[in-house]
């Protein structure tokens, strides 16, 4: 499959079925900046492309260039979301780090974000009856939570905190608990590109 693949030709970076990929153009990747950050080999940069555009390609085909239209919406959205939450490339490849994922893993999920017009049914398949269990048994959970979120508000202790925040407060350190299950990874996901703020482990 890597037979139409010319890797770093005088024009461009690589090639993938007549569709040529500059060295700018995946420069704006997160992965591709760690290679050359670690100033990585031919073989490094080969390997990187056989795992974006080889491994569960017809997955991928979502973010892969086209010509007459630039980005896909997908991968725009994924850049826009990247722009909004981390200050810098290295902000973004060590959350990525951190919790497993690839650039791709972000991309496909703002395809599906785009696709699904009922995304928020699957917000993380979570009741209420649900959050009000986990959150009374996770008690230390919570204070811990509590005292990240009073960082921002005047509001002097978990009680005060009004009916419509107490809400979406328990749903954050449930969302927290279940992201470490790789079963939850897409919903974490739209989590955070919601503006819930997971104060990720490192492991």
């Amino acid at each position: 499959m890597l037979s139409n693949c010319a890797h770093k030709e005088s024009n461009h970076l690589f090639s993938i079925n007549d569709q040529a990929f500059t060295q700018s153009e995946i420069s704006r990747r997160p992965d591709f900046a760690l290679l050359k950050e670690n100033n990585a080999g031919d073989q490094e940069f080969q390997n990187l492309i056989e795992y974006f555009f080889i491994e569960n390609l017809t997955l991928r085909e979502a973010f892969l260039r086209n010509i007459q239209t630039g980005y896909s919406v997908s991968e725009s959205a994924a850049i826009n979301w990247a722009n909004l939450n981390f200050n810098d490339n290295a902000e973004l490849i060590s959350f990525l780090s951190r919790n497993n994922f690839s650039w791709p893993d972000i991309v496909i999920h703002f395809q599906r974000k785009i696709t699904y017009e009922n995304i928020m049914d699957l917000y993380l398949g979570v009741n209420d009856v649900e959050i009000k269990r986990w959150c009374d048994n996770n008690k230390e959970v919570l204070d811990f939570m509590w005292s990240e979120w009073a960082k921002g508000t005047k509001v002097s202790s978990p009680e005060k905190i009004p009916e419509t925040y107490a809400y979406q407060y328990c749903r954050s350190a449930l969302i927290q608990h279940k992201a470490s299950n790789p079963m939850y990874k897409e919903k974490a996901i739209e989590a955070i590109s919601r503006g819930v703020k997971i104060k990720w482990s490192i492991k």
